[in-house]
């Protein structure tokens, strides 16, 4: 009897850790947790293992001997190490690592190159809803060796100065040039941050996925800066940024299953970063449902290097900008847009943030604008413009973001809007 009595109080502890455990989001806590016992850590460390970290690139290999990485769910991999310590028994184990995961619903990666075999083991977590890629911004140079004067190169990262490479730039080539996303599907979020390499190849590969996701509602996308200018150089795939997204759209739309087109996506959110400009709205439309999107980021800087603008996308003072300002901020064709972000407010961004003062003043209102970069001067003068002066309508957006710091301005104010900034934690 009192052997039954301390079994079921044996079984009722783990039931008890494992309700304890589900309540309990921070990792070090999870972590302290698991060494207080062994009974503790067979139930606290399933939970422990839902989401994992890793910011040191050796920490890849040391995870494989877990016996817990089926009940991961998130896989984050940020890592704060040069590319130098990027050992080859961590680069084979990016792999291993995601095959062992079969719940594995989100994959993140930033900070190091991507192994070229991983988006082929990606394809064994039936549960992947989002992927997360942000190639690093000096891939093409510091990491395979490719510069902005080689021009074409081969599918293999070859170029027609191969007397320049080194015996390991060829390794690296072999190891993170080719990457095929391609089989990737059935995902609700995309970020591929950084494309390099043959710039003309990544429009199939991104149609392929966009199709075979249907339920994508989040989609980022920006071209390494590096290689933008190296292309756009190239006689044979010449790169324009104001031709390579519209092209996908295009695509996308001609694209076929039997008879009947794709439907638009469903997109809330739509990020164009370096490379990637929305210019026609025909194109546009066939790839996104306008009417669906809540959260719009343009990259709105030249794309530059030390030889000085290769790609004038800035509009300063009024010139023309081909980006998509009129369509984006518009209540007619975007009437559920609630927060639009650029790096920097050009003439025909501020021209058409004016009209919206003027005859859409409601749909300004509810607006969140966020500015990366932009000077105080030049804010001060242009915000006060749109905030408007005492006795008017009071059309100011919700919120003003400049230089990663949350403000809110004042409505119906003559004063400068920088004398009433309220910061905001986030």
């Amino acid at each position: 009897m009192a052997s039954s009595s301390a079994s079921s109080i044996f079984a009722c502890t783990n039931e008890y850790l494992r309700l304890l455990a589900q309540q309990i989001d921070d990792s070090h806590l999870l972590a302290c947790l698991c060494r207080v016992n062994w009974q503790f850590n067979a139930n606290f460390s399933p939970f422990l293992y839902r989401q994992c970290n890793v910011t040191r690139a050796s920490r890849l290999s040391a995870m494989l001997s877990s016996g817990y990485l089926v009940h991961t769910k998130r896989l984050a991999v940020k890592s704060r190490d040069t590319f130098a310590s990027f050992e080859d028994r961590d680069i084979a184990a990016v792999q291993c690592l995601v095959q062992k995961m079969p719940a594995l619903e989100v994959f993140e990666w930033s900070g190091l190159p991507l192994p070229a075999d991983v988006p082929h083991g990606l394809t064994s977590c039936a549960k992947l809803k989002a992927v997360h890629i942000t190639y690093p911004t000096t891939i093409e140079e510091n990491v395979l060796g490719i510069g902005i004067d080689d021009g074409e190169i081969d599918e293999q990262g070859n170029s027609e100065h191969e007397n320049y490479w080194t015996k390991d730039s060829i390794k690296m080539r072999h190891l993170f040039y080719v990457q095929d996303l391609s089989p990737l599907a059935g995902l609700e979020a995309l970020t591929i941050d950084n494309m390099y390499g043959n710039l003309h190849l990544w429009p199939g590969q991104l149609i392929r996925i966009l199709r075979n996701s249907p339920s994508l509602r989040k989609l980022r996308l920006s071209i390494c800066n590096d290689a933008a200018i190296r292309c756009g150089r190239s006689l044979v795939h010449p790169f324009s940024p104001f031709a390579f997204f519209d092209g996908v759209c295009e695509a996308y739309g001609e694209s076929s299953q039997g008879n009947l087109p794709p439907a638009p996506l469903w997109l809330s959110t739509l990020c164009c970063g370096i490379g990637v400009y929305p210019s026609f709205e025909a194109s546009l439309i066939k790839l996104v449902d306008l009417s669906r999107l809540e959260v719009v980021h343009l990259d709105t800087r030249d794309i530059a290097d030390d030889g000085g603008t290769h790609f004038f996308v800035w509009d300063d003072g009024g010139s023309e900008s081909f980006i998509l300002f009129d369509v984006f901020l518009s209540p007619q064709k975007c009437p559920n847009l609630r927060r639009f972000s650029a790096d920097r407010l050009g003439g025909s961004m501020y021209a058409r943030l004016l009209e919206l003062k003027e005859n859409s003043p409601e749909f300004l209102h509810r607006l969140i604008v966020e500015l990366e970069e932009l000077d105080d001067e030049e804010f001060d003068s242009e915000a006060l413009v749109l905030s408007g002066n005492e006795g008017e309508s009071q059309t100011t957006p919700t919120t003003w973001r400049e230089n990663g710091t949350w403000m809110l301005c004042p409505v119906g104010s003559e004063e400068s809007p920088g004398e009433h900034i309220i910061q905001l934690d986030c």
